[in-house]
């Protein structure tokens, strides 16, 4: 589970879970990480956007960050949940009856089965 440590104004920083496929490719990544940098991903935008590129043109379909979590969002709209994407409930209703708790939403993402490349 990733938990941002980051604020927003138009909606709330949500959790998120990954899967043993973004798991594997994150212990090849993180092979050349800096471990006196703790961010999580530690590169800027140019760089980032030149790798998406790069993999588009291996792979025939363009992909970006904005696509990815379009694809994300949709896979679990799909499941009744929009807190992976920072949007909770907020009617009184839903805030005390329905239930984001880590557990649950772990729960529902494993259950969607996401995968990227199988």
């Amino acid at each position: 589970m990733l938990v941002p440590d980051t604020e927003s104004i138009t909606k709330d920083p949500s959790l998120t879970f990954y899967n043993g496929e973004a798991a594997e490719a994150f212990e090849q990544f993180s092979e050349a990480r800096d471990p006196d940098d703790e961010r999580v991903f530690q590169t800027t935008k140019q760089p980032l956007n030149r790798t998406f590129r790069h993999v588009s043109e291996e792979i025939g379909v363009k992909v970006t960050v904005q696509r990815l979590c379009w694809w994300v969002a949709t896979a679990m709209n799909r499941y009744g949940v929009d807190a992976f994407c920072g949007r909770t409930p907020s009617s009184v209703l839903e805030k005390h009856y329905l239930d984001y708790s880590p557990d649950s939403l772990k729960d529902i993402y494993d259950e969607a089965g996401l995968t990227v490349l199988g």
